[in-house]
């Protein structure tokens, strides 16, 4: 399982980032509002840290803030007493020395309780279920502050909370929803003549932003190519403290 999860969430003009360079908006998700925090670090210092010439830039939506990190200062401390605090781009930073030019990071990233959801498509074959994700998938990008999790932000392997074999798994195959596995359970819920499926997770800033997302997404999907149905994964109920319902969003 990975530590958190992470995306991109759009591509940023020259015009609209704080250094007048290329950017990109992405989010970064835990569970856990510490773990978060260590993930920022991580990701962060590993891959934008080390990457030629790129910055690092807060860019939370004023009215999602709740907290904040101090991540600036302790990226910086790999330094090892080069660093410095700044003022650029009218922002507070801190200023990193790296082998091709400064590594500048804002010394606050901000924090909100985000939403994540799913859905599932079945059609029958791979290349129009392929179609119809990404479908989906480019009608949840319009709206902006959320994201898709997976390889293009499709997942073809569908999850259930634990397992019903090995005990020490803390997820496992949702075999309901494979449409290789319908010959060889009962109650699958696989339509007749599915041959592929994919599941969709919306994920985002705020409840709403993630339900009109999925509602894009879904209506996009149902109108695709060789759909036959579309399901949600709801794991009892148990995952979440607000539900979206598939008839009410279309």
């Amino acid at each position: 399982m990975s530590p958190s999860q992470a995306a991109i969430e759009r591509y940023i003009t020259p015009e609209n980032t704080p250094d007048n360079r290329p950017g990109y908006i992405i989010q970064i998700q835990h569970t856990d509002e510490k773990e978060l925090e260590k993930q920022l670090i991580a990701r962060l210092g590993q891959c934008v840290l080390t990457a030629p010439s790129a910055n690092v830039f807060d860019a939370m939506i004023e009215q999602f803030k709740e907290g904040k990190y101090n991540i600036g200062r302790k990226l910086a401390y790999f330094g090892d007493g080069f660093e410095y605090k700044d003022n650029r781009f009218n922002r507070k930073v801190w200023v990193v020395p790296r082998m091709d030019e400064d590594f500048v990071i804002e010394e606050n990233i901000w924090f909100t309780t985000g939403y994540d959801s799913n859905f599932t498509l079945f059609a029958d074959s791979r290349e129009n279920a392929i179609r119809a994700a990404e479908n989906a998938i480019s009608a949840i990008r319009s709206v902006e502050g959320v994201i898709t999790i997976g390889v293009n932000g499709i997942i073809a392997t569908a999850s259930k909370k634990g397992s019903k074999k090995y005990k020490f798994l803390r997820a496992s195959v949702q075999e309901k929803v494979y449409p290789s596995l319908k010959s060889k359970i009962a109650n699958s819920d696989v339509p007749e003549n599915a041959k592929a499926a994919y599941e969709i997770v919306p994920i985002g800033l705020s409840f709403e932003l993630v339900k009109e997302a999925f509602r894009r997404g879904v209506l996009a999907a149902k109108e695709s190519k060789g759909v036959l149905a579309i399901t949600a994964s709801n794991y009892g109920g148990e995952l979440g403290d607000r539900k979206i319902y598939l008839m009410d969003v279309i």
